[in-house]
Formats: structure tokens, sequence, C-alpha cells
């Protein structure tokens, strides 16, 4: 079920990273409609236009800043880790953000550690978090 949240301020507390018994898939983002591949998120939204969807797969590590309205959808466990360099998603400007099927961790950041969405509607949509959300 998809949650808009369109509130001043949507922002994730520091979420630890997840234990695993392997090693992590790298990170892919596919937009299909451009019909690029990319290696980190960051580049895939640079690159994005204004209503594209990306595909990620695998655990792309990092923070990505997102100026234009997008969906970015997981495939087959889907992780965003921040490796707690500041907040794994924020959000700038009257833009719209959908995340489905991903998970976000390993984010810090005073204020939004795992997505910082400042003024900008942010849709999860069956996405896994865990720690402290502030409204």
């Amino acid at each position: 079920m998809l949650k808009l949240v369109s509130a001043f301020a949507l922002l994730v507390g520091t979420l630890a990273p997840a234990a695993s018994a392997h090693a992590a898939q790298p990170c892919s983002v596919e937009n299909a409609a451009a019909g690029q591949l990319f290696a980190t998120l960051q580049e895939a939204v640079d690159a994005a236009s204004d209503g594209d969807r990306l595909w990620v797969t695998g655990t792309c590590v990092g923070t990505t800043i997102i100026r234009t309205s997008l969906r970015i959808l997981g495939r087959d466990g889907a992780t965003l880790d921040g490796a707690a360099s500041g907040s794994v998603i924020t959000t700038r400007g009257g833009i719209t953000v959908t995340l489905r099927d991903v998970t976000v961790t390993n984010g810090r950041a005073p204020f939004g550690g795992g997505i910082n969405a400042g003024d900008a509607p942010l849709g999860l949509d069956r996405g896994e978090k865990s720690g402290r959300v502030i409204l």
C-alpha cells in the first residue's frame, strides 16, 4: 500500500547496517527509459529526467541528493546504504519521490539520517526501514 507523506520534513533516524552472511551484490541502477545503466544511485539520479523510474539492484553505498521527481524501485532485495556518511536520501525543491521495495540503512545525520525529505512529498511503498521516525 502506497503511503504518500507530505510533511514539512520526513526524518528517519540513524539506521544500523544489517548483518549479512554473504557478500553484498554490487550496485546497479537502470534507467530503462533512457537505456542507461549506472554503478551508483547518485550517477543515475544526476542523469535522470523528471518522472523517470530507476530500477536498483544490489547494494548502493553512499548518499544521494535528488532534485527531480523520480520513482526508485528495488529488485531482489535492493539496499541503499549510507555508509554512515550522512542522510542516505535527501530531496530538494518541489519534487515528488517514491521509494518502492528498497531497504534504506546505515544513514547518519543529526536530522534525517535515513531519509531527509525536507518539504518534498515522499512515497514509501513496501520498503524496509527501522529506527526512529520523526514527522
